[in-house]
């Protein structure tokens, strides 16, 4: 089996046409979890100049109807390898903004350079069901 290890699935389509053996990418197997995980999902991106490409990602793989947002940090960053420790913040807040005022179940974290983020997110996730526990109550 081969996995295209980049957010947004590039070369997925030839591959699988090339090679005899199963082809999946880290965005699609990234969607179809996000989708066992929730109703709607959001994409949290380093950059909002690839939004344009994830939507598409997300409307190729059929799932727009599940899409809350995609929103991305809106500067340049000095250096992709520290984004975590320079914008992790951003990023969290990113998040948060999905889940309150996009309606997003689920986020899901655009590319290698966030791997591990998804740990501060945790929280995000506990107090919106603690939230929503109080608003049925």
């Amino acid at each position: 089996a081969v996995v295209v290890a980049a957010f947004g699935d590039p070369g997925l389509a030839g591959l699988r046409e090339a090679l005899p053996c199963p082809v999946t990418g880290l965005t699609e197997a990234a969607l179809a979890s996000a989708c066992l995980l929730g109703k709607r999902f959001s994409i949290v991106a380093i950059s909002q100049r690839i939004r344009a490409w994830y939507r598409e990602t997300v409307q190729a793989n059929g799932l727009e109807g599940r899409l809350a947002s995609i929103r991305g940090l809106d500067e340049a960053l000095a250096d992709i390898g520290s984004v975590q420790g320079d914008q992790g913040e951003r990023l969290v807040a990113l998040a948060e903004r999905c889940v309150a005022e996009d309606g997003a179940d689920v986020i899901v974290l655009a590319g290698a350079p966030l791997a591990g983020l998804a740990r501060k997110l945790g929280t995000i996730t506990y107090r919106s069901a603690a939230e929503w526990k109080d608003r049925l109550a």
